[in-house]
């Protein structure tokens, strides 16, 4: 390799973050240019194909089906039930493997009841598990590979009554969601432009998370896939047929954590003479709790996109439901008043 490398003709290529150390010697003891750049490989892979789009769409249908399944299982529980964080995980797995194509959960789940809730990548252990307590606010942050596309999504939910504190904090966070997949922009900005959209509300009321708001996914590859990304850093230029999370948060040490995460596709706007400018499109299909929203804070335009947003998943997800199911998620999906 040396001698390959020292034999070789012309400038060479290399990005730091990926290069042994021993490579970058040879390198150096050739006497050739040598150009510090990001692999262009990774970012070609970051612009997915027509049939990885297609089959990330499938995956997140059904992921979404097997999501909401837990969910209804978990609210219909009686609130006296003997849970934990831990027994929480295997159901959610279960429901994920019932499809019959999970190859594998894209990482390990996160499940933080509580203040577990407010450690930003927590890992219930046996020693950290936490038992569920009513009026628990309770963030799963988890996703499943399957043969046609990786899913990561992130809901936060109470089991039992949400105070009027932690309402607006949700709010807060979704309206970022919101934001953000709302978006539209002029091709060529990267994702340190975009980032500011989704913590607009949290910054306005003096509140802040401490991770980037989005990472790339792969198409049953890395569900963090880079170089791709909505942070303070990134500094690639988001094109058509990438793939991204979107995952606002707030965190209080000590006693809670609020994430919500979607994955998003980049398009490009059309019916409008202008198609120079990119959106987004949501492929996360599960619902918000509706009982954990201060409806009074949301704008018209919010509350038209959360309505288009629930019905679309009524419209995929309903069928694929039993009857008992379908009427629970028909609930969590009734319009707001506009």
């Amino acid at each position: 390799l040396r001698n390959f490398i020292i034999n070789s003709k012309g400038s060479t290529g290399f990005d730091q973050n990926y290069l042994p150390w021993k490579i970058y010697q040879y390198l150096e003891s050739s006497n050739k240019k040598i150009i510090q750049m990001s692999d262009p490989a990774n970012t070609l892979k970051s612009v997915k194909n027509n049939t990885e789009i297609n089959g990330m769409i499938s995956a997140h249908l059904r992921d979404g089906v097997a999501f909401i399944k837990f969910m209804y299982w978990f609210f219909k529980l009686d609130k006296t039930s003997e849970l934990d964080e831990i027994s929480l995980i295997k159901k959610l797995e279960s429901y994920r493997r019932n499809t019959g194509f999970l190859r594998e959960i894209s990482f390990d789940t996160i499940c933080g009841s509580g203040p577990n809730g407010a450690i930003i990548h927590y890992r219930a252990t046996n020693e950290s598990n936490r038992k569920i307590k009513k009026d628990d606010i309770i963030l799963i942050d988890s996703g499943g590979q399957y043969l046609d596309g990786t899913t990561d999504i992130t809901r936060s939910i109470c089991w039992g009554t949400c105070d009027t504190k932690n309402k607006r904090l949700y709010t807060l966070v979704l309206k970022g969601l919101i934001a953000l997949s709302r978006q539209r922009w002029p091709r060529g900005l990267i994702g340190r432009d975009l980032d500011p959209v989704a913590r607009q509300f949290l910054w306005n009321s003096l509140n802040d998370y401490e991770h980037g708001t989005g990472h790339g996914v792969g198409a049953y590859l890395c569900v963090h896939e880079g170089p791709i990304g909505i942070n303070r850093k990134s500094n690639i230029e988001l094109e058509p047929g990438m793939i991204l999370s979107i995952e606002p948060g707030f965190y209080q040490k000590h006693k809670l954590g609020i994430r919500l995460e979607n994955l998003v596709l980049v398009k490009k706007v059309t019916n409008h003479p202008n198609e120079s400018f990119l959106c987004f499109e949501t492929l996360t299909s599960v619902p918000f709790q509706r009982n954990m929203l201060d409806i009074s804070m949301l704008d018209k335009k919010e509350k038209i996109w959360l309505n288009s947003y629930h019905k679309s998943i009524l419209d995929k997800i309903g069928p694929k439901l039993s009857s008992n199911e379908l009427k629970w998620l028909t609930r969590q999906c009734v319009p707001i008043t506009i």
